[in-house]
């Protein structure tokens, strides 16, 4: 079993822009987003988690235990409710909003972190891809 905590940095991202779209991302900050190249820094403290994702424009943070409710915020400030569940490699977070149901799947690896945005309304999915680098 991977080790989900260390440092992941961006490498490529597919049909981001499109995804941002879908739940409703205006064009600038959308382009700044699918431009932008973060890290993601994950944490573990006994049963909490912590994710940052850290870019040159905003550092966002969660921080959860599995399989418990949490509140977030969108990039627009809209507030989210969510919960994390672990399965094999990957934590899997359901985020329920005004723009629908958004499935955040982080699959972890020795080396890599893949990150699937899925927005359920319209079925348009992205994914992020990060290389661990600690």
């Amino acid at each position: 079993m991977a080790s989900v905590v260390g440092t992941y940095q961006h490498e490529k991202s597919e049909n981001l822009d499109a995804f941002f779209s879908a739940i409703g991302v205006p064009w600038i900050p959308r382009k700044m987003m699918t431009n932008s190249n973060p890290t993601v820094q994950v944490s573990q403290d006994g049963e909490t988690y912590k994710i940052r994702t850290v870019s040159a424009t905003k550092t966002v943070e969660i921080t959860f235990k599995v399989d418990e409710a949490f509140e977030s915020s969108l990039m627009s400030g809209e507030k989210t409710q969510n919960v994390v569940r672990k399965e094999g490699d990957s934590l899997i977070q359901e985020q329920d909003s005004s723009k629908g149901k958004i499935i955040i799947t982080r699959a972890f690896s020795e080396n890599a972190m893949d990150m699937t945005m899925e927005h359920k309304t319209s079925n348009v999915k992205a994914t992020r891809h990060f290389k661990r680098t600690a």
